[in-house]
């Protein structure tokens, strides 16, 4: 028995776990190619399972779960497992649930206590480095889960909720350089209308370029849940970088100045990413030209 839980985005290879034994809890992480078939990605302590939840756009990083200390956050890099350790270096991470298109970033979940609300993480497999992630600073629960990233690892979603399923929690978007927000304030900052009643529960999905988001939330009382889709027009995001938002004028060339000078990652709109020169200036007089709907 297997169960498929991640497709690369070239569609060439599908990820998950599979039981070794009949009959037993005994389950390895798997990945199956196009053209090659299924290969075990194995467990990193004997008689503990795997799974792996998710993998990036061509297959070469997968991530997920080893199970010995908790759910413990993994990676297989071209097939070869690591596990995933919080900023101290010695404290497992939660599971791992979203890589980057490119393989370079991976997010997961964090379980806080009964007083300290729990925090997500961004985990970068070239440096092996880990940073938490903020809760929200109202609504934030004991558990936060980041869902899904963009392309670049700078922008992830996903939710934050009490004990059980994340069915009634909160949505959140945490973007590098800005922090953690609300869903619905996001959608507010970005002029996205809505109905104002329903509540954004968990964003379980964005799309490499930050273009097409999707989650769940709930209506009314008692609570219908119900999924949603969200388009945010990209080359209206990239240039909108002021109030009022939602128009495009100068003072958002006075802002995209502004993050240039400082080095944000506001103004880091083209490749190479990370550094700062005339293709950014290019790529936002772009975005900029092509208007707000």
């Amino acid at each position: 028995m297997s169960g498929g839980w991640g497709v690369s985005g070239d569609g060439s290879s599908v990820v998950g776990l599979g039981w070794t034994t009949e009959g037993t809890a005994d389950t390895h992480a798997f990945q199956w190619m196009d053209g090659v078939g299924k290969i075990d990605l194995g467990s990193a302590t004997v008689g503990n399972s795997a799974r792996a939840n998710a993998t990036d756009l061509d297959g070469d990083v997968v991530a997920g779960w080893q199970d010995g200390a908790g759910r413990q956050g993994s990676v297989w890099v071209d097939g070869v497992q690591e596990l995933i350790f919080l900023p101290d270096g010695t404290t497992p991470a939660q599971e791992a649930s979203a890589v980057s298109s490119d393989g370079e970033w991976v997010s997961g979940f964090g379980i806080g206590s009964f007083v300290v609300p729990g925090m997500a993480y961004r985990y970068n497999t070239v440096t092996d480095t880990t940073e938490l992630l903020p809760n929200l600073e109202i609504g934030a629960e004991r558990n936060m889960a980041g869902a899904g990233i963009t392309s670049d690892g700078t922008t992830i979603v996903g939710g934050t909720w009490g004990f059980g399923p994340a069915t009634f929690g909160r949505a959140f978007i945490w973007r590098d350089g800005i922090g953690t927000d609300d869903f619905s304030d996001y959608l507010d900052e970005i002029g996205v209308t809505y109905d104002e009643s329903f509540v954004f529960a968990f964003v379980s999905d964005i799309s490499p370029n930050g273009e097409w988001i999707a989650g769940w939330g709930n209506f009314g009382s008692p609570a219908t849940t119900t999924s949603f889709f969200v388009h945010v027009p990209q080359n209206c995001n990239e240039a909108d970088l002021a109030e009022p938002f939602g128009t495009l004028d100068f003072s958002d060339v006075t802002a995209f100045l502004s993050a240039f000078n400082a080095g944000s990652p506001a103004a880091d709109l083209a490749e190479p990413f990370g550094t700062f020169d005339f293709s950014d200036v290019v790529a936002f007089l772009a975005a900029f030209g092509a208007g707000c709907p």
